[in-house]
């Protein structure tokens, strides 16, 4: 058996009646809605199966929020033992798999294989409590499945219409109806580490309220590591995470770096590229990219575009990543003129 496609064979003798997508994910009834809060299975194929040629296997569910990921190297982890019992597969069998699993990770150790280099294996070296979304959130996809009618919930789909198609199919979105900090006008974005959820950012939906993001997030958390492969050559590193999304790079919540932050990201082996926001100078984020070594991106984008998110929606992705890589320096002193001109 090809070691990459370990658990996506093993899953593919409990899913049946799956569907392919122009998107690549195989949709199929989730297991996992029933055993998350929801009153009856899925029947809507909500479900989601996609594998990676270099073996990543995700499992989701659009319906419940269910999510987990693996890599060849990584642990076989509660969740995935979780998701195969709904699946229906036997204990014994289970109990090989999990065996299977964690005799790879041996096998490439053994074989003195960087495990590092595989992006959940990095993600151990920062440790997160679990924590809860805010009361009655739950997935975008849950709510319109569930026709609801709520203006504000409207209007926070319309919201994030207007942010791009890349961020609109491409981020993982909550919404809940509670009033409490104006939650109800806001799209709230969960935080992953190592397949649990560890906070969250909610972000208003409203120009005019002055607390742009209302979040709960632990020190030295980054955002959207989850996305990060091991054979990218860059990694990109942004403030906010609609840019984060928007390019498949990470976001640091703010222009402030912490040094095990800087070490997690120097660890991953990737030219590192900095893309800040148009204002403030790109703030301390370049500072941190000078003292680092890092390169920072100054593309070439029109007024009005302030950040990565802004360019994808204008420009679309391949352009804005194209742009971002093609303007790229590390020069200390073409750093300190060209952020000069970032406002």
């Amino acid at each position: 058996m090809d070691h990459r496609t370990l658990v996506y064979d093993a899953l593919l003798q409990y899913v049946n009646g799956g569907q392919p997508t122009p998107s690549r994910w195989m949709r199929f009834n989730g297991p996992c809605c029933v055993h998350n809060g929801q009153s009856r299975p899925d029947t809507k194929k909500r479900g989601g199966l996609m594998f990676d040629m270099d073996g990543r296997t995700t499992a989701a569910c659009f319906n419940c929020g269910f999510k987990t990921v693996w890599t060849p190297g990584s642990f076989f982890s509660r969740k995935w033992r979780q998701y195969f019992e709904w699946l229906g597969m036997p204990k014994e069998k289970l109990d090989w798999l999990g065996f299977k699993v964690n005799e790879l990770r041996r096998e490439m150790q053994n074989k003195g294989m960087d495990l590092n280099a595989v992006a959940p294996a990095l993600l151990e070296r920062l440790e997160f409590k679990t924590t809860e979304l805010p009361k009655g959130a739950k997935p975008i996809g849950f709510w319109t499945e569930h026709e609801l009618t709520d203006q504000n919930f409207l209007d926070t789909i319309s919201y994030l219409a207007t942010r791009g198609d890349e961020i609109l199919f491409g981020g993982d979105f909550y919404w809940t109806p509670e009033t409490t900090n104006g939650l109800n006008r806001r799209v709230i974005i969960p935080f992953y580490w190592e397949d649990e959820i560890v906070g969250w950012t909610a972000r208003a939906i409203d120009k005019e309220t002055k607390l742009r993001y209302f979040s709960d997030v632990q020190p030295r958390y980054i955002f959207n590591t989850e996305v990060v492969k091991k054979d990218w050559q860059y990694l990109f590193v942004c403030e906010g995470p609609f840019d984060a999304i928007s390019i498949n790079g990470v976001a640091m919540l703010g222009d402030k770096v912490m040094p095990d932050q800087a070490r997690w990201l120097n660890q991953s082996g990737k030219t590192i590229i900095v893309v800040p926001d148009r204002t403030n100078q790109g703030g301390r984020l370049v500072d941190t990219a000078i003292a680092e070594g890092w390169h920072v991106a100054f593309p070439r984008w029109d007024t009005g575009i302030k950040d990565a998110a802004d360019a994808v929606n204008a420009y679309g992705k391949l352009y804005s990543v194209w742009s971002i890589i093609d303007t790229k320096t590390r020069d200390k002193l073409e750093i300190g003129v060209r952020r000069q001109r970032l406002v």
